[in-house]
């Protein structure tokens, strides 16, 4: 059996960046993308930092990756489905002491809960920033280079500059966008990270806000308060009776339009 390359014993992640450097000639971005190649062989962790609810899915005795990020930061999107309305994205750095309880995915969380958490996470994270990109923005490009590009904006927002991004799923771009600051990929992390369950959190409830306070008002027809964009029998009918409006993604209505012709 092949002997499992182990990562280096490395303290924080400026030793970790130089050492790489110094050695390999990596680059710190060049280090980060080592470091997911380790955690995609299920040869480290993710660092300590953001472990309070880390679930353990890792085979037993795997060496934890013992890099440490100063300021840590939980980044991930809301509405990337919908027929309507921006694609929000959250950036958060929270104390490493910080226990929430109740803080998980936004998505199995109640909106009663996850309006309670909107408070409590803005009220105590160091740092925080909300972005979006509109439905215009989209449709000039398509929605995974929006999703970067709502995050970019989230992490540029910050008024800490991150040392390191965990970024919720696999993807960090697209055709035309990259996530520009240092960072890993997390598949799943909004249920496995602490800061990015509560980046989740803020782009949800920031977004759902703004279907309801925003869109519902401006277009009340639509209903759009109660679907908040998605592709629901309602929505459907709705377009059917009125038409899109300048909120709707029109490349997400392709298929609704062939059937109209």
């Amino acid at each position: 059996q092949e002997k499992a390359e182990k990562p280096p014993a490395l303290y924080d992640l400026i030793t970790l960046q130089r050492e790489a450097n110094r050695t390999l000639g990596y680059t710190a971005q060049q280090t980060l993308d080592y470091l997911q190649t380790l955690y995609e062989k299920k040869l480290c962790t993710y660092p300590r930092t953001d472990s309070r609810y880390l679930t353990d899915d890792m085979e037993a005795g795997v060496p934890a990756l013992t890099a440490v990020a100063a300021a840590l930061c939980g980044v991930d999107a809301a509405g990337a489905g919908p027929l309507a309305g921006p694609v929000y994205a959250a950036a958060v750095i929270l104390p490493g002491e910080l226990d929430l309880p109740g803080l998980n995915d936004s998505k199995k969380l109640t909106p009663k809960k996850r309006e309670t958490l909107f408070d409590q996470i803005t009220a105590a994270a160091e740092a925080y920033s909300i972005a979006f990109v509109t439905a215009e923005e989209i449709d000039q490009m398509d929605i995974l280079n929006a999703r970067m590009l709502a995050m970019n904006r989230a992490i540029g927002g910050l008024s800490v500059p991150p040392d390191l991004c965990l970024i919720d799923g696999n993807r960090d771009h697209g055709s035309a966008v990259a996530i520009t600051a240092p960072h890993l990929c997390l598949v799943g992390g909004d249920g496995k990270s602490a800061s990015i369950a509560a980046a989740s959190i803020l782009a949800k409830v920031s977004r759902d806000r703004y279907v309801t306070d925003v869109l519902d008002r401006e277009y009340p027809q639509y209903q759009f308060a109660r679907h908040k964009g998605y592709g629901t029998k309602l929505h459907y009918a709705m377009l059917d009776q009125y038409g899109p409006c300048p909120a709707h993604r029109r490349t997400f209505l392709k298929k609704w339009e062939d059937k109209r012709t």
